[in-house]
């Protein structure tokens, strides 16, 4: 893994090297990153979604913490804590060399991801929490499982088909 992540660096300090002369402020880059944090934050969304009924119901100690002399506040804030920073966890690994490399390069705005990832990994973990429990007390907890996973594949394929649009847009606009 530790490789993996020099390799990343080294791929991100290339990128961030030849990307050094393109003006932020152009519409189609801002279209372009729009459309990946976009597409992050529904992914962000599915796996936080997952991780919420994870930690809330099948890990089966919520009753017991519950019944503990702790306040319930602290429980849940401490298992949406772990479900953002689980959900942040991914995207900083791939994302943090670039901030590493931009730094490096003398562009410090590019240190903004780490407070975007984890600020927009906290939204989304909160979503899902609250989605989660919505969904409990809807639906039950059984099929709030199913229903977390069903959402996640539709989430992958959402992603999939928007993509397959765009690629069938950009050829018709030619």
């Amino acid at each position: 893994i530790g490789l993996a992540w020099l390799a990343l660096h080294a791929i991100a300090l290339f990128v961030v090297w030849r990307t050094a002369g393109i003006d932020v402020r152009d519409p189609r880059v801002l279209v372009a990153v729009s459309a990946l944090l976009y597409g992050s934050m529904t992914f962000m969304l599915s796996s936080a979604l997952k991780s919420s009924v994870l930690v809330l119901f099948e890990r089966g100690d919520l009753d017991l913490l519950l019944s503990s002399p702790l306040p319930s506040h602290s429980i849940f804030t401490v298992r949406l804590g772990t479900v953002a920073l689980g959900t942040a966890g991914l995207y900083l690994f791939f994302l943090a060399p670039f901030a590493h490399a931009g730094a490096l390069l003398g562009h410090v705005g590019w240190l903004a991801v780490y407070p975007v990832v984890l600020g927009t990994a906290t939204v989304v973990a909160c979503a899902a929490m609250l989605l989660t429990l919505g969904l409990v007390r809807l639906i039950g907890a059984r099929r709030t499982r199913i229903v977390a996973q069903v959402i996640g594949a539709l989430a992958g394929a959402l992603i999939f088909i928007l993509s397959q649009l765009f690629a069938q847009f950009s050829r018709s606009m030619e």
